[in-house]
């Protein structure tokens, strides 16, 4: 029986903007509400070719396009809470109905409670808490001085894939901004895979063969307030993975849709 292996690959680039208000509570707690959010990608493929994606939530004409962009967009305008420790470091993050309500669309009532409370986690745990963990420096917990580091290990999960995120930081010495002295904090980042080798997506196996996250970041650490005023940062992905398609869909389709490999740069 011949079977099909394509090779479905990916490449792109995209930038995110967002402006977040945080309201103090009390004990380091914060109300915190994403206000805008700026999309730009642009993606090739092996299928449709070269496509273009922008949005900005402050635009009405591009109100359309909100619900495709739900990882980026699901928070704004609901308010939630966290709590940032001594060190700078994201404790906890709560308050996300609004949110999940958001996800979830019309599946809402239906939604069974136990589904919601993941839902809220893993938005909480993969995107909420990345994204605002680069407004609040981790410092290290010991004095630092010019060209120390410290490093940071976080597991997380991307979808269905389990990693390891590797950050380490270190101060790059100290810089004139605006009459004010500001820590430059330089950045590095590692990402690998940590999952099983074979993962039961529901539809279909997949086998991760290769996975490398790499990139690096500069911060403007205001010394007096105690957190960063400004961050660059930048990724670069190199993902392989090979799915097996269940056989009941082989046959279904006369085996026009077959075995392949996801590849994305």
């Amino acid at each position: 029986m011949e079977q099909k292996r394509d090779t479905i690959g990916q490449g792109g680039r995209t930038e995110v903007e967002y402006w977040f208000a945080f309201t103090p509570q009390s004990d380091n707690v914060l109300q915190g509400e994403l206000t805008r959010v700026k999309y730009s990608g642009k993606f090739v493929t092996t299928q449709t070719g070269t496509q273009e994606l922008n949005y900005d939530s402050e635009n009405p004409a591009d109100s359309s396009r909100k619900a495709v962009l739900a990882q980026y967009t699901a928070a704004l305008k609901h308010p939630f809470f966290i709590k940032v420790d001594p060190v700078g470091s994201i404790d906890s993050i709560w308050g996300l109905e609004g949110i999940e309500n958001e996800l979830l669309g019309t599946d809402a009532a239906r939604t069974k409670l136990e589904t919601k409370k993941k839902i809220r986690d893993d938005y909480a745990r993969n995107v909420l808490r990345g994204t605002l963990q680069l407004m609040f420096q981790k410092l290290s917990d010991k004095p630092v001085t010019a060209d120390s580091s410290w490093s940071i290990i976080q597991d997380a999960m991307l979808g269905y894939l389990q990693v390891q995120h590797h950050a380490t930081y270190r101060l790059a010495g100290l810089v004139d901004e605006d009459g004010k002295q500001m820590g430059k904090i330089k950045m590095t980042i590692q990402s690998r895979y940590t999952g099983p080798e074979i993962i039961e997506t529901g539809q279909g196996n997949a086998e991760v063969r290769e996975y490398h996250v790499s990139g690096g970041g500069v911060a403007l650490f205001d010394l007096d307030k105690h957190r960063a005023v400004s961050r660059s940062l930048h990724q670069k992905l190199d993902l392989k993975i090979f799915v097996e398609v269940p056989q009941e869909l082989k046959e279904a389709t006369n085996n026009q849709f077959g075995d392949f490999f996801m590849t994305q740069t």
